[in-house]
């Protein structure tokens, strides 16, 4: 994950995660903690589901982003919280590190690992789930959620097949390069968590809706979308405010054409489970 694409969304990122707040509390649902459990949030952003788990357990809570301004976002939205979350000795307490996926350096300290909404966005999806692995003790518990498919929110897909088409934005959109990790079944995804040495008990393809006004789509897509079309790190050619602003546009344009009579966007997010142990 590169840290030059969320920085810019930390302060944001609380607000507009709708789907990946969603998403999170679907993943706790699976994956039970128990009042002793240590626990590690991998791509925790700005710290909403870290702060949840902080309840759920006595034990260690965790969080880790590789963006240093999601770290300080965390950090910040819990002193707001609890003024004195962070003090190490305070009762369940919580700590926020900076730290790629991949660079992960723990050894057997934790009973549940988590990561939602944030695989996909691994440039070396096996090195992470091995430091996942690693960070775990025996039998320790592994919870991923992510979008999938090539369809991971058809509504955002048919609105860059728009930008893909339009004269002011195909020649530059054509050197867009794809930042994502979308495999196409949940066979797929099992098979990569197995190669790291977990046994895997779930792994499902599920989809999410949510209907939002047609602005309310727009913040979603800025949310996380945005960090992949919009990144420069995602072309090989330049990209700048003037090319960011008309692809916004044609995207707004395109979810509002989507509102219904009531005025509602229907978005459908799909997205995978995968819940295994360290074997």
């Amino acid at each position: 994950m590169d840290r030059a694409r969320f920085d810019d969304l930390a302060v944001t990122y609380e607000r507009n995660a709708i789907a990946q707040k969603g998403a999170g509390e679907a993943l706790c649902a699976l994956v039970p903690i128990g009042p002793e459990d240590d626990v590690l949030d991998v791509g925790c952003g700005p710290g909403h589901l870290t702060r949840r788990l902080r309840l759920a357990t006595r034990g260690r809570v965790e969080g880790v982003d590789a963006s240093p301004a999601m770290v300080e976002e965390a950090r910040r939205a819990a002193q707001l919280e609890d003024p004195a979350c962070l003090t190490p000795r305070s009762a369940r307490s919580l700590r926020f590190t900076v730290a790629r996926a991949e660079d992960l350096a723990f050894d057997a300290e934790f009973d549940v690992v988590l990561c939602n909404s944030a695989f996909h966005w691994f440039r070396d999806p096996s090195r992470a789930l091995a430091r996942m692995r690693e960070a775990l003790r025996p039998g320790g518990r592994l919870g991923v959620q992510a979008p999938a498919t090539r369809l991971y929110c058809p509504s955002f897909v048919a609105a860059m097949a728009k930008v893909a088409a339009h004269p002011d934005t195909h020649r530059t959109f054509a050197r867009f390069r794809n930042p994502w990790l979308f495999l196409e079944s949940s066979d797929a995804y099992r098979a990569l968590v197995e190669r790291a040495g977990f046994a895997v008990h779930l792994a499902r393809l599920q989809a999410q809706r949510e209907r939002q006004p047609p602005e309310g789509a727009m913040r979603m897509f800025e949310s996380g979308a945005v960090a992949g079309y919009l990144a420069q790190e995602s072309y090989d050619v330049p990209i700048d405010g003037e090319y960011s602003r008309i692809v916004r546009e044609i995207v707004r344009a395109s979810l509002a054409a989507e509102a219904g009579a009531d005025g509602m966007v229907e978005l459908v997010f799909n997205r995978v489970f995968v819940l295994a142990t360290k074997a």
